[in-house]
Order: structure tokens, then C-alpha cells, then sequence
């Protein structure tokens, strides 16, 4: 037509009473026409199935789906697959396959939309599936479920979803220990899986319908996780606050914070010097009703820890005790850190403090070296009678007697 150049119309003049078979094109070529079903064609020598009318009056053909029977119409399914956190990011790379009356599937790209044409009417279903890797769980979410098992908080929607990562049916303190047990690395996978999606049906009607569904990784229950493959901040040291002479025996340091805080989940990703072995850790809390995950892997620790006790510290006060046996020499460093108080917030501002770790049993120790301001002087295994300060001159400028 000359108005809608993809649009094509047939006219055609019958005797009155005429019988017309006939069939659908994909344009105007026949070699892309339509195969009609058994159920609504007659057979034709030359053209396979084709569809039939009795022309009594002057009429239009009613609607049909291309290679389907009946008068069927059709609308729109269009929407949007975002990460259930507070950006509500896009889940790239996806895939959604519709159901119904109507099948398909497509991928987001490298965005968040999709959208299926030419649906039925009636009702249809919406899957997902993803390819990103599954992330942003720690010892806060299980610290959450365990508040949402006692009633002090309710987890709705796709995050209850996201707590069941037994599959049972139901979030109890289960759940809790099996979260925490995987950020620690002592589980690779949860029987639910990695993946949770909200659940999407509906019914199209001649009409668009607009599905924004979320996503969610089992055990994240606090919408934590951002998917993306950009790199994680690198490690640091962490302050240095005080000596730990260490042996081929059992020897013991803590991780501590350097303000007053309140804690309830506390989750570790710990770089160790060369040659020490793991043996235990604990928490520092002397309240039960705890549950600390650890696991070595190499030179990485991996330490995960909540309690549902109000517990506050005070500056230099240690959150974990590390047990450890090798003769090492050096500062641990932080691959990660996350100190959550007892409603699973993370803190902010929050630095760690971890003394260094010696070889030696007796030697002199200043530490920080170089220092701006305030320094500290330890002597290993040995008293001190008198520490000077000289300048470069050779004078005295501090000497103190140390008790």
C-alpha cells in the first residue's frame, strides 16, 4: 500500500457463493509463505495446507497468527531485569525466555530492557537466567535472616526468596549458619543455587504489558551485591598496634578497631605472611550465641562471624583472635572487611588494627617506622630501664623510665 510500504493488501472479485483457498506470505514472496495447520487447511497438490472461505458477501479476512488457527490477536511483553539492590542494576547479558501460548527468548545485552512482539492473547510466563557470577554475601546476612527467624525484623519478596538457600520452604537459623559457612569458604554452592528472580506471569489482552522483574543472589538478603566484572579494591595494611614474637609453637594475635563501636557481623578477607598455618578463630566476644566460619586457602583467610548479642567495644578492643603456629615475620593485610553493628549495618569509617609479627624473641621494636607524632617502643622478652629520644645533634630531648 502506498501509505504503509510493509504493509500488504489483496483484492480480489468472486462470483457470489465462490470457495477460496488461500494462504498467508511474509510479503509478497510466496516462498515465504505461511504453513497452515492440518487442523484448519485443506490440502493442496501445489501448495500444502491452505486456509478456505465461503464468499457469500463482500467481506475482510479475519486476523490470524501467522501459521496458526484461529482468530487469535496479539499484544506486547516489555520490561526491564534489574539487580534488587538501591541502584536497581542492570542485569546485562541475561537471558529471558517467555512461555504461553507464545514461546521465545532473547538477552539484555548490555542493558537492562527486553520485549517480545506478536504474543498471544492469554496467559504467559517469564525465566531468567544468567551467566554473572554470584557474590555480595557476608556474615550481615546471616546475622539478618537470624533477626528475621526470631521476628525483630520480616524479610518480604525476592529477599525472602534469597534467605531460603536450603531450599526448604522456609528461613530458620539454618539458613543463617549455611550463609555464613559460604562467605567463610567452606561451601561453594547453596542447594537453592546461585540465582533467585522474582516471579513474573501475566495476561496479555490485545494490550502491552510491562514486567520489571529483579534478581538476586542467594543469601544476599540485604541487597548488598553490585554484579559487575570491574575490579575490587585492592588490600592494605592494617595500623600496626603492638608485637606478637611467633614460633614454630602456638602463638595468638587479635584483629581490633580503632574506635567504640557496636558489632554484630564482622566478615574477613585476610592476606597472611608466608609459612603460617591456621590452626583456630575465635571471637573475642566471651558471650555465646555466636558463630565464627573460617578457612585457609593458602595465604588467604577467610573469617566470617555474627552474633545476635548486643556487644559493644572500645577503641583497641578485638573483634577476632587468630591461632596460629609458623615462624613468620611481617603485618597481616586486609583483602576486605566488612564490620556490621547489630542491625547488619555496615559501619563506615571504620579502620582495623593488627600487631606485627616477629621472629625474633628479643630485639628493640619501634613502631610506626617512620612515625609523625606519636611512636611506640617495645623491647621482646626483655626489661627496659630507660628509653632516650636524640636529635641529630646528639641532645636529649626525651628520656622516660618505663614501668
Amino acid at each position: 500500500t502506498a501509505a504503509n510500504p510493509n504493509i500488504y493488501e489483496k483484492d480480489t472479485v468472486v462470483y457470489n457463493g465462490f470457495t477460496m483457498n488461500y494462504k498467508f506470505t511474509n510479503g509478497d514472496q510466496m516462498t515465504d509463505a505461511e504453513i497452515v495447520p492440518a487442523a484448519c487447511g485443506i490440502s493442496d497438490t501445489t501448495y500444502g495446507n491452505l486456509r478456505s472461505v465461503t464468499v457469500l458477501t463482500d467481506l475482510v479476512l479475519d486476523a490470524v497468527l501467522y501459521g496458526q488457527c484461529g482468530t487469535q490477536f496479539m499484544g506486547r511483553v516489555t520490561g526491564t531485569l534489574t539487580y534488587d539492590n538501591t541502584a536497581a542494576t542492570a542485569m546485562t547479558n541475561s537471558t529471558i525466555a517467555l512461555s504461553g501460548a507464545s514461546t521465545g527468548s532473547q538477552g539484555t545485552a548490555s542493558g537492562a530492557a527486553f520485549g517480545f512482539d506478536r504474543v498471544v492473547n492469554g496467559n504467559f510466563g517469564l525465566t531468567f537466567s544468567t551467566n554473572k557470577p554470584w557474590g555480595g554475601v557476608s556474615a550481615s546476612d546471616a546475622l539478618l535472616v537470624n533477626r528475621h527467624t526470631v521476628g525483630s525484623i520480616t524479610l518480604a519478596g525476592i529477599r525472602l526468596r534469597a534467605a531460603d538457600v536450603n531450599n526448604s520452604s522456609s528461613v530458620t537459623s539454618g539458613d543463617a549458619l549455611l550463609i555464613n559457612r559460604r562467605a567463610a569458604g567452606l561451601l561453594t554452592s547453596f542447594t537453592a543455587g546461585n540465582w533467585a528472580y522474582s516471579n513474573n506471569t501475566g495476561f496479555v489482552n490485545n494490550d502491552t504489558v510491562v514486567v520489571n522483574a529483579k534478581a538476586i543472589c542467594f543469601g544476599d538478603v540485604n541487597g548488598s551485591y553490585v554484579p559487575s566484572t570491574a575490579a575490587r579494591s585492592a588490600s592494605y595494611t592494617p595500623v600496626v598496634n603492638g608485637l606478637v614474637a611467633t614460633n614454630d609453637k602456638v602463638y595468638e594475635f587479635p584483629i581490633s578497631v580503632d574506635q567504640a563501636v557496636n558489632v554484630g557481623a564482622v566478615t574477613l578477607y585476610v592476606n597472611l605472611p608466608a609459612g603460617m598455618e591456621v590452626l583456630d578463630v575465635v571471637s573475642a566476644q566471651a558471650l555465646p550465641s555466636h558463630e565464627v566460619s573460617f578457612k585457609q586457602e593458602g595465604p588467604r583467610l577467610n573469617i566470617a562471624w555474627f552474633t545476635m548479642n548486643p556487644w559493644n567495644l572500645n577503641e583497641n578492643q578485638a573483634i577476632v583472635k587468630i591461632i596460629a603456629r609458623g615462624q613468620v615475620e611481617g603485618t597481616i593485610e586486609i583483602a576486605q572487611a566488612e564490620v556490621a553493628d547489630s542491625n547488619a549495618e555496615t559501619l563506615e569509617g571504620l579502620a582495623l588494627r593488627a600487631p606485627r609479627l616477629v621472629e625474633r624473641t628479643q630485639g628493640l621494636f619501634v613502631f610506626p617506622n617512620p612515625a609523625a607524632g606519636q611512636a611506640k617502643v617495645q623491647l621482646m622478652e626483655s626489661l627496659m630501664e630507660q628509653v632516650q629520644v636524640v636529635d641529630a645533634i646528639g641532645k636529649v630531648v626525651y628520656s622516660v623510665t618505663p614501668t
